[in-house]
């Protein structure tokens, strides 16, 4: 397509309107693929009339002759013969230039055919610009201007470039796309503001707004504007630090690493949070549904701490725990009796070191007894107890694991 095709036998000029394989012979408007050229400089015509003019200039010269032969017609004949010979000239005039503007599209259509336009100094389209599967190159920091010669899109060249842009048209109800490509696999797609000037993203029928997809691009979240109602202008700073999430009003979330102050707080704390809304602490301690002496406990010095040294005045007594099965738990007691009705293992569990206590064992009807491997009694004192009696033994635990026991000889009464 678009070949200039120059056809010798008439002189003519012909574009080729379809791409094929020539065949045939000249005349082109006779050939076998004469539908597949087009005609642009029609030079026959011109020769044809330029031939037609030398005819009638022959033709006023007879008339002329015969004019001499007859002095009654003679004057009718010269003035026809003048009228033909002015055409005759017109006519040469008009195939002169027509031959003149036939060489100036023979030379203009050879510079296209040989693929440069840079004779036509304002070259301009007389249709669409088909690029035929071809690529439009432009030079570093050339542009598309206006109709007004103004830059529109400026292109800046990289040496050995690799990544570039696509830009996708759309069917009805999808956007139109700009894409980063290239050979990189993983490229970023940078949009860069002149000086201290940003990126904007305009509103329409609503605020400005930019949707961030998750990656499959089946959901996304909205970043957008406040309305035109709410009149403000102002800039929000993201966080420094580490990587983190912005907090959400509606959003589940924990902050850490945060001083609010009082006075930016509104309303009232929940009493779960630990606060009550209350001026005073015996308001607090209403709105917290606590009376003293019944909810509460009034302030004793007498009360013992577990932080200092503590002197009793009066007794200090503990409840005792029957275990007559020999296991004693150390979260029920300090204080434990025994009666065991058949064989038995003393074992202690929720050790506490630091704890002590003491346990009546009454063994009278001879039961067999056995201690665990974390308690520690002396053969002596396990031979007393697996005899009939009653008997008094004590305990401490260093440590939380070992339970260390020893007894007195078996009582009688009065001893």
């Amino acid at each position: 397509m678009r070949d200039l095709v120059k056809d010798t036998s008439t002189n003519n000029i012909f574009i080729v309107n379809e791409a094929h394989t020539s065949s045939g012979s000249e005349p082109l408007t006779t050939n076998a693929n004469s539908a597949k050229y087009d005609l642009i400089v029609d030079a026959a015509t011109a020769t044809s009339a330029q031939t037609a003019a030398a005819s009638s200039a022959t033709a006023a010269a007879a008339s002329a002759t015969s004019a001499a032969s007859s002095a009654s017609t003679a004057t009718t004949q010269a003035s026809n013969a003048s009228s033909s010979a002015s055409t005759a000239s017109t006519q040469a005039s008009n195939a002169s230039a027509s031959a003149t503007a036939a060489a100036a599209s023979a030379a203009t259509a050879a510079a296209v055919s040989g693929g440069s336009i840079v004779a036509d100094t304002s070259p301009q389209l007389g249709g669409n610009l088909d690029t035929n599967s071809h690529n439009i190159l432009i030079d570093d920091a050339h542009f598309i201007g206006d109709e007004n010669g103004n830059e529109q899109i400026i292109f800046q060249t990289t040496a050995s470039a690799v990544n570039q842009l696509d830009v996708t048209n759309a069917a009805t109800g999808n956007p139109p796309k700009i894409s980063a490509t290239g050979d990189d696999s993983n490229i970023d797609f940078d949009l860069e503001a002149k000086g201290t000037g940003h990126v904007t993203i305009r509103g329409n029928t609503n605020p400005g707004a930019v949707q961030f997809n998750c990656e499959a691009n089946t959901h996304g979240q909205i970043v957008k504007a406040q309305p035109h109602s709410a009149a403000v202008t102002n800039v929000l700073t993201l966080p420094p630090g580490s990587d983190q999430e912005l907090v959400g009003a509606s959003a589940t979330q924990t902050l850490t690493n945060k001083t609010i102050g009082v006075a930016q707080l509104s309303g009232q704390v929940a009493i779960s949070k630990g606060g009550t809304g209350s001026s005073s602490a015996s308001a607090a301690r209403t709105a917290l549904g606590l009376a003293i002496g019944s909810d509460v406990q009034a302030f004793d010095a007498d009360t013992l701490k577990a932080d200092v040294a503590d002197t009793l005045t009066a007794p200090f007594r503990g409840a005792v725990t029957a275990e007559n099965d020999g296991s004693f738990d150390l979260n029920a007691g300090n204080n434990f009796t025994c009666t065991p009705t058949g064989a038995i293992d003393f074992t202690f569990t929720n050790e506490t070191a630091g704890q002590s206590g003491m346990i009546l064992l009454t063994n009278t009807t001879p039961q067999t007894i056995t201690v665990d491997a974390d308690v520690h009694l002396s053969a002596s004192d396990l031979t007393a107890i697996n005899a009939a009696g009653t008997f008094l033994m004590s305990y401490y635990c260093p440590d939380g694991t070992n339970v260390f026991l020893s007894t007195t000889p078996a009582l009688t009464e009065g001893s």
